[in-house]
């Protein structure tokens, strides 16, 4: 059987077609860098104080405080005392009456919101920073980081702590001071009306100052003596506490139709010179700070005590200059 040889390939001409071209790749785009991730901005605490919240409150158009007015204004009115001073004063007191609550209620709330947003921005830092250190250190420093976390929450604690025992001193003392307050005007205004404003008065004034400053100071010494308060938080309560103080003084000089100054009389050690300095409590333990920590421990009563005992020999200024 004859098998014939496989014929040779042709010799390829200059018209043969060729290999077909080898695929071109499509071009590649360069990567894209993603986007950076966004910021958030810093917290920024709003402003909690009772004053501040006090103040927006006053400002507004309520309702309810048109309608404490107007019934102050009725009620002065039945007296005929509609356009006196006690009148206006009344109608202001029942306005701040109404605003007080509400203006509490707010500062509390934008308080928590303040510890809240505080809060969450403190814990976001310390994640990231508990990440860093387990990339780095790892194993133990872990439970250094957990150690510092408690720490830091107990002191959290300890502050908030602190803050609230202050705004419960300075609420008890504004609520006294409301209750005394509504007692000595009506029975004030009462005995106007009767006639009967002499010896009465002036013995029922001197015991409204007496109650009032026996609240100040009980007040005064809550907020000197709380250790773990902040110095910021401790001025603000003392600024807050002497308005009130102020402003009980002055519903007093307009009950009683008196002129009173806030002052404490400091005994004359000189038996020749007849005249007495006048002691300033408040702006003493602000310019010596040393005697207000020894009156915050309990080493002296008061300012005008160590003033008495060592201030005067030490020429220190009863006014606080």
């Amino acid at each position: 059987m004859h098998i014939d040889p496989p014929l040779p390939p042709e010799p390829e001409g200059p018209d043969s077609p060729g290999p077909p071209p080898a695929p071109v790749a499509p071009p590649v785009a360069p990567p894209v860098a993603p986007p950076p991730a966004p910021v958030d901005p810093p917290f920024v605490a709003d402003d909690a104080s009772v004053t501040n919240q006090l103040d927006n409150v006053l400002n507004t158009n309520s309702p309810l405080l048109t309608q404490a007015r107007t019934r102050a204004a009725q009620e002065s009115n039945r007296r005929g005392l509609l356009n006196s001073s006690i009148g206006v004063q009344a109608g202001e007191q029942a306005a701040l009456n109404v605003a007080l609550p509400i203006a509490s209620q707010q500062a509390g709330q934008i308080h928590q919101a303040n510890l809240a947003g505080g809060q969450i921005a403190s814990n976001e830092l310390l994640a990231g920073n508990q990440i860093t250190s387990n990339e780095l250190l790892a194993g133990g420093q872990i439970a250094s980081d957990e150690l510092l976390a408690a720490n830091q929450i107990t002191a959290n604690q300890g502050l908030l702590t602190a803050e609230l025992a202050s705004r419960e001193t300075i609420s008890g003392f504004e609520t006294a001071s409301r209750e005394l307050i509504s007692a000595e005007a009506i029975a004030a205004q009462e005995r106007i009306a009767a006639g009967n404003t002499a010896a009465f008065e002036r013995n029922a004034a001197t015991e409204a100052l007496a109650r009032f400053d026996a609240a100040y100071q009980d007040a005064f010494q809550n907020i000197m003596s709380n250790e773990l308060l902040p110095a910021e938080a401790r001025e603000e309560a003392l600024v807050h506490l002497a308005a009130m103080r102020d402003s009980n003084i002055n519903l007093v000089e307009q009950l009683y139709n008196i002129d009173l100054e806030w002052v404490s009389a400091v005994p004359d050690t000189d038996p020749g010179d007849g005249a007495a300095g006048e002691f300033n409590e408040a702006a003493y333990l602000a310019a010596n700070p040393d005697v207000a920590a020894a009156v915050a421990s309990g080493e002296f009563a008061s300012g005008l005590q160590h003033f008495q005992r060592f201030g005067e020999t030490e020429g220190r200024d009863p006014a606080g200059g």
